[in-house]
């Protein structure tokens, strides 16, 4: 038996909906703010009554009106321009209305930095530096899908993973294709019944910010059916997209997002290759490694339960199932997009180039059926 992709889809993305969920910000406007502009803000005084409760790209009662053009704050443009001038979002959630806006008026008259405002609508959604070009979150997966419908053939279907992050600071999305996959043998993972199989399917991750808080990537994305969990590895043949080496043409991003893809998709069958040998480097000690694990990384005191927990309850502990039971981590509701990225990118590392050494690699040493060059999997790197 074996998971159907028709089955999975009530979870996953299609590639319409994750351009819905990006038309929130799209299409955006800018709008400038710099040392020359009239700027006044007007704070409601039950603004804050209920911000707490608001996602970031909710709209807030506080509203900017620049060289006459006025915009309703979002929360995280609020947090953003508070910050700048060294109020945090913390303290201004507590002070009354007045001193709020009396401190933004003060302060934005003679603002110390040039800024734009990146706008949907009437909405002033983030802020971001003068100096930057927002590459469209739209047009990068517009030019990712062409390139795996190139790859793959016109009629290849595509879906995205649930766990998608969207807001102006930071995009995330992992796009899977299902005829390119891949059945894990032997690998006893007490989440599989013993009559189904394990399957995993290739993809690519693609990450941007609309302000530029953050480099654009495309990296390897590995998806596994059963838990609908899968890890991140780091594509170093392409890097990231250097805005200060290789400028801010949009036009130039999307044409190298192309070589990217291409990047990420080399050798899919060596990196299926290498989760599989996972399965057979068994752990013996399985506290020892859960220690050392969180001792690298760093994890918070919940993460560690819970994975630990999912980790030593596995009867049959390989380092497959190790980096299984740290990746389903990031399926957790409540999960914030930092964790999940973070999370998977140490799956990625545990499952191809990482090496857990709590007893100086004696798994290793008592015997490996990894293929022959596989990299010595119980050290660590840190993300």
């Amino acid at each position: 038996m074996s998971i159907s992709i028709d089955v999975m889809k009530t979870d996953l993305l299609t590639v319409d909906e994750v351009q819905e969920k990006l038309s929130q910000f799209e299409p955006f406007t800018t709008l400038p703010l710099t040392k020359e502009s009239s700027v006044s803000f007007q704070v409601d005084p039950e603004w804050n009554l209920t911000v707490d409760t608001l996602r970031d790209t909710d709209p807030v009662d506080v509203f900017v009106t620049i060289d006459g053009v006025e915009k309703q704050l979002t929360k995280e443009a609020l947090g953003q321009l508070s910050s700048s001038i060294g109020l945090p979002m913390a303290t201004v959630k507590k002070a009354p209305h007045d001193a709020v806006e009396g401190f933004l008026n003060r302060l934005y008259r003679d603002p110390s930095k040039d800024m734009k405002v990146l706008s949907v609508g009437d909405r002033a959604s983030a802020m971001a530096p003068a100096t930057i070009t927002p590459f469209s979150n739209v047009e990068l997966l517009d030019s990712v899908v062409d390139r795996l419908k190139h790859t793959y053939g016109g009629d290849a279907e595509i879906l995205a993973d649930y766990k998608i992050t969207n807001t102006l600071t930071r995009t995330d999305i992992r796009l899977i294709v299902p005829q390119e996959s891949r059945r894990m043998r032997d690998t006893y993972m007490d989440d599989v019944p013993g009559n189904a199989y394990d399957d995993w399917a290739a993809g690519v991750h693609l990450s941007n910010s609309l302000v530029g808080k953050s480099q654009t990537f495309v990296d390897t994305y590995l998806f596994r059916w059963w838990c609908t969990n899968g890890c991140t590895t780091e594509n170093t043949s392409v890097g990231t997209w250097d805005r200060r080496h290789s400028g801010d043409d949009p036009a130039d991003v999307v044409s190298w997002v192309t070589q990217a893809v291409d990047s990420a998709l080399e050798h899919m069958e060596d990196k299926f290759d290498q989760i599989q040998s996972l399965a057979s480097l068994q752990i013996a000690d399985a506290e020892a490694v859960v220690s050392e694990l969180f001792a690298q990384y760093n994890l918070p005191a919940r993460q560690r339960r819970e994975i630990g927990e999912r980790a030593i309850r596995n009867q049959h502990m390989t380092l497959y199932s190790l980096a299984q039971a740290v990746t389903q981590q990031a399926n957790e509701p409540g999960m914030s997009g930092k964790d999940v990225e973070r999370l998977l990118r140490i799956g990625g590392i545990v499952s191809f180039d990482a090496t857990l050494d709590p007893q100086k690699a004696r798994i290793w040493d008592a015997g490996h059926h990894a293929p022959s060059g596989a990299n010595n999997p119980f050290s660590m790197r840190r993300v």
